[in-house]
C-alpha cells in the first residue's frame, strides 16, 4: 500500500519533489474483489457483503473508510514527477492498475515494467534508473527544504 499511500498524499505537500510508485493499485475495493476472485470462488454479492462488513468494522474502530482508498482520484491532480514500476508476473496487483494510474497521471512520468512478481527484488537496471530519476529531480533541493 505504500505506492497508493504516496500517490494519495504527495499531491498535497509541496515538500515532495518526486515519487517512485512500485506496484500501485487504482482502487482498494477493485483490488480486494480481484484478490477474492483469485483465492475463493464466491459470488460477487458475498464478496461485496464481506467488504461492507469490513468497512463498517474499520470505520467504527479506526475512523477510517477503506472505500476512500482510491489513488485513481489523485493520479490526474498530482503534478509531482512519478517513476512507476510494475512486475510482469505480479501475483497481487495486476499491471492494469499501474497502467491506468500512469495513463491519468498529471506530472512528468516514466513507466518501467520488469520481470518478477510483487515481492521480487527489482533488477539492477531499474534500480539504476530510480537513482537517475531522483538525481534529476532532487539536485536543486536546498538542505533546508528537505
Amino acid at each position: 500500500m505504500g505506492a497508493a499511500t504516496a500517490m494519495m498524499y504527495n499531491y498535497s505537500d509541496e515538500r515532495v519533489f518526486a515519487c517512485c510508485y512500485d506496484s500501485p493499485f487504482c482502487e482498494f475495493t477493485k483490488l480486494a474483489n480481484e484478490l477474492c476472485k483469485k483465492q475463493v470462488k464466491l459470488p460477487n454479492f458475498v464478496i461485496s457483503g464481506a467488504l461492507a462488513f469490513l468497512r463498517s468494522t474499520i470505520q467504527k474502530n479506526n475512523n477510517f473508510d477503506i472505500y476512500k482508498l482510491e489513488p485513481q482520484k489523485f493520479s490526474p491532480i498530482t503534478s509531482t514527477p512519478g517513476f512507476f514500476i510494475h512486475a510482469m508476473n505480479d501475483e497481487l496487483i495486476s499491471l492494469d492498475h499501474s497502467l491506468k494510474l500512469f495513463e491519468d497521471y498529471g506530472g512528468e512520468k516514466s513507466l518501467n515494467v520488469c520481470d518478477g512478481g510483487h515481492n521480487s527484488i527489482r533488477p539492477r537496471h531499474i534500480v539504476d534508473k530510480i537513482g537517475k530519476f531522483f538525481s534529476k529531480y532532487l539536485k536543486d533541493v536546498d538542505d533546508e527544504e528537505v
